[in-house]
């Protein structure tokens, strides 16, 4: 009698949980990232992993909070090791009106800002390397798929321009070798991030207000 009393407190505030308004909910998720179009002329398509989550502010603002892990060869000489750690927010400009079905399909646009930590490695010589850190903008498009109440995939396309000092490989003509040049001067340059996620909403952290 008493786990049955358990289970039907539970299901209850599952469903009071999860049946309200989106405001203060609280989702957690992983995300795999494509990096193309780098400044770089010999860079490869980038790889990587990462994880995030969400706060909901509002009917139609999100936040969210991610980190980054991605990996990309420039040719056959080096390779470039990403972190970024930030944070966007999401503004949802279609909804669909109050009392009608689940949004199934739910777009968003999206600027936020994060801060970029780089390793530039030879791959024949891995004691010569180059790192930076700096910060970087980032802005585009996504939407969420949602395949149950709490459950979401998310596909987003975002244009990332860092701020700051560069690493750079280039080659000696002299030597006939590859070597890694700091830059000193503040450079703005960019590449394009194609990003698969999938969140699940956990808890609303505070009741909207009626």
């Amino acid at each position: 009698m008493k786990k049955s009393s358990l289970f039907l407190s539970l299901l209850f505030l599952s469903f009071h949980l999860f049946s309200q308004s989106d405001i203060g909910m609280f989702s957690i998720g992983m995300r795999n990232t494509i990096s193309v179009f780098d400044h770089d002329k010999n860079a490869k398509i980038g790889y990587g992993a990462g994880g995030q989550f969400r706060v909901q502010l509002t009917e139609r603002l999100n936040t969210e909070w991610f980190l980054d892990h991605l990996q990309q060869d420039l040719g056959e000489s080096a390779f470039r090791k990403d972190l970024h750690i930030g944070w966007s927010l999401m503004y949802y400009p279609w909804l669909k009106k109050e009392g009608s079905q689940r949004q199934i399909v739910k777009p968003y646009l999206i600027a936020g800002h994060c801060f970029d930590w780089s390793n530039l490695i030879l791959k024949d010589e891995r004691n010569i390397n180059g790192k930076k850190f700096g910060s970087a903008v980032q802005f585009g498009l996504g939407t969420h798929l949602y395949l149950t109440k709490r459950l979401d995939v998310t596909f987003v396309t975002q244009y990332m321009i860092h701020l700051g000092k560069d690493v750079e490989l280039v080659y000696d003509e002299h030597s006939h070798t590859h070597e890694i040049e700091k830059h000193n001067h503040v450079d703005a340059y960019g590449h394009l991030l194609l990003t698969l996620g999938i969140n699940y909403k956990i808890v609303n952290l505070w009741k909207p207000k009626n």
